[in-house]
């Protein structure tokens, strides 16, 4: 093999280079002429001169295929691609390497890269020299990648001890955790015990007291029977059965409430009213029972009980002289049959009269959940609670009235196209009474088919209206200052006329989110303020304050969004605060008779109708009207 790089014929560089047998090269085109040069003597030799001589040796040279044409000679010699690669210096698959291998199966020069990818099963020619250059190559590499493993080794190492560390801190933190936990723990079950006590021990006091009324009274019953079966000690218990209970309620503690006391002296006065009318209806002991005394007021009920009563010191002296001394100086009685239908009318003690006690608070019950599905009631105006128990609510900035069923479902609607509802007031002849501010009109609407009855217009803008029985309007309307218009009606035939009108103290010219009701008692009104200090003011019909409320000691009100009247007692509902306040009519502070815990959210409005409280609770999630009574 030449490693010559030019054509010995031409003397320049291969073009398409071909061997002979002889390891000579040549290019195929000087070759292919240099064989026509002999056509003459290979003719005159037919048999022998299927040959020619080698340029470089002068060897006899047969093509492979001597049958072959002349001019095909040159080009059935295989191409010497030795020669053919060493032409070029770089790899033209990895640029930067040099081509210094020579694959013996693919008859093309290689680098080294080439022969572990493409070569790699073939058989290769390497020298010494390209040996020992990819020895240094091999070398450097491998001292490379020792350098790179010792790197990695020392970032292992310091792994390792971060981890150390880290692990050691927390369960150091772990322990201090632990030791506060437990710490902490017994100081919480403490203050849990202490708490426990505090609580339950005036309560467990409460309890024996309250056990040892229940034995009194049980007692007191005992002394009953006793009275119906024995005519002779049976006048003796009658005035002495109700001193124990009455004594052991003094003797509990102080939180007891001052209004049961006035509730159980008038129970005690019905029950004695009872018994004498058993008495008299059974004709026994009729000389020795004289009227009935009332009870003295609670506050010195005790002490007459204890010196003792004129007609009782008689009885018990049983002697019949001084049993007739009684009667000379007692008028005669007059002895009536008492039904037991009476006796819940029977006249009360002066301080237990219906008309002049506040009413006792009751807990209030839950009725029902009212469900609206898919509505949300965001900015309603009003509502109120039809006489069917159905719901009108008010959506101003829809211009529209919506009924409701008593269970949630859509009834009906009412549109505005001339101005915005506002304030809503049931009227005794199933009718509801709407305002509307910007055409100054009240219009009357009947409640089944909201269709419009009767229209009224003023020279006013009435916003707020509140009725307290039925009949007339309080309509509430902003000018230079608050007022308050009666509107009534002389007879069904009429139209609503102005009557009279309250004017308000200035300061309540500031509210802009006002609500107007009314107490059915009184005739007074009572208007909230959310805007500007948070109080419930109630004024008379001469614009005088009767009272101002924003809360007691314990319960401050937050926000006030609605007030209503139902069961003589005014509500208020505080929506930030998720609770209703109970009123007497007085503006006193009663109780706080639901909240959050009663699952009162946001509770937007507050309604009455014949006893029973709903309030509109109105969240993102759905909106709901709960039922209390």
């Amino acid at each position: 093999m030449s490693d010559s790089k030019e054509c010995s014929i031409c003397l320049e560089a291969f073009t398409k280079p071909k061997g002979l047998p002889c390891f000579h090269t040549f290019c195929q085109e000087c070759l292919q002429m240099y064989i026509n040069g002999y056509q003459k003597e290979i003719i005159k030799n037919p048999v022998n001169g299927r040959y020619f001589f080698c340029p470089m040796c002068r060897i006899k040279t047969k093509p492979r295929d001597p049958e072959k044409p002349l001019a095909e000679w040159a080009g059935s010699f295989p191409t010497n691609n030795y020669v053919l690669t060493s032409q070029q210096t770089h790899c033209p698959t990895h640029q930067n390497e040099t081509l210094d291998i020579h694959c013996k199966t693919c008859k093309v020069m290689i680098c080294s890269k080439c022969c572990f990818s493409t070569h790699k099963t073939c058989e290769k020619t390497l020298t010494k020299m390209d040996a020992k250059k990819i020895k240094t190559n091999l070398h450097a590499g491998l001292q490379r990648l020792k350098v790179q493993a010792r790197h990695l080794d020392d970032r292992l190492g310091k792994l390792a001890e971060v981890k150390e560390f880290t692990s050691t801190k927390v369960r150091l933190l772990c322990e201090e955790l632990a030791t506060f936990i437990s710490q902490q723990e017994n100081q919480w079950l403490e203050e849990i015990e202490t708490a426990h006590l505090k609580e339950s021990d005036p309560l467990q006091k409460r309890k024996e007291n309250i056990n040892e009324i229940i034995e009194n009274t049980q007692g007191n019953i005992d002394d009953m029977n006793s009275f119906i079966g024995d005519e002779e000690g049976g006048a003796k218990n009658l005035m002495t059965f109700d001193y124990r209970p009455k004594r052991l309620l003094m003797e509990l503690d102080t939180d007891f409430d001052p209004s049961n006391m006035e509730r159980v002296n008038f129970e005690i006065n019905s029950t004695f009213v009872k018994i004498k009318d058993e008495i008299l209806k059974e004709n026994m002991l009729e000389k020795k029972i004289v009227e009935a005394p009332a009870l003295p007021e609670s506050g010195a009920v005790w002490d007459d009980f204890e010196k003792g009563h004129q007609v009782s010191s008689t009885l018990e002296d049983g002697t019949e002289d001084e049993a007739e001394h009684v009667e000379d100086e007692t008028e005669e009685p007059k002895i009536t049959n008492i039904s037991e239908s009476s006796v819940a009318n029977t006249p009360v003690p002066q301080k237990c009269n219906a008309s002049e006690t506040s009413p006792i608070p009751q807990p209030l019950s839950f009725v029902q959940d009212v469900s609206f599905g898919s509505f949300r009631f965001f900015g309603v105006n009003d509502i109120v609670m039809l006489p069917d128990h159905c719901f009108l609510i008010n959506l101003a900035y829809k211009k529209t009235l919506f009924k409701f069923s008593s269970t949630g479902k859509y009834v009906t609607e009412r549109k505005y196209s001339d101005s915005e509802p506002f304030g809503l007031c049931l009227l005794e002849d199933n009718c509801v009474a709407v305002s509307q501010p910007q055409t100054k009109k009240v219009s009357i609407v009947h409640c089944e088919s909201l269709t419009e009855r009767d229209s009224f217009t003023f020279d006013k803008s009435y916003k707020g209206l509140a009725s307290d029985d039925g009949e007339k309007l309080f309509c509430l309307y902003r000018d230079t200052q608050m007022f308050v218009d009666i509107v009534s009606k002389n007879n069904p035939q009429s139209t609503y006329q102005i009557t009279h009108f309250i004017k308000l103290p200035s300061s309540i010219y500031t509210c802009d989110h006002y609500r107007l009701s009314a107490l059915p008692s009184s005739g007074n009104i009572i208007i909230i303020n959310s805007t500007n200090s948070l109080n419930v003011a109630c004024f008379d019909q001469s614009g005088s304050t009767v009272f101002n409320y924003d809360g007691n000691s314990d319960e401050k009100l937050s926000s006030i969004s609605d007030v209503a009247v139902c069961k003589d007692f005014i509500f208020v509902a505080d929506k930030t605060a998720n609770k209703i306040h109970r009123l007497q009519h007085d503006g006193s502070f009663v109780d706080v008779p639901l909240t959050a815990d009663d699952n009162i959210f946001t509770p937007t409005k507050i309604f009455n109708n014949e006893g029973t409280l709903a309030i509109l609770t109105n969240t993102k999630q759905d909106a709901k009207i709960k039922c209390f009574t």
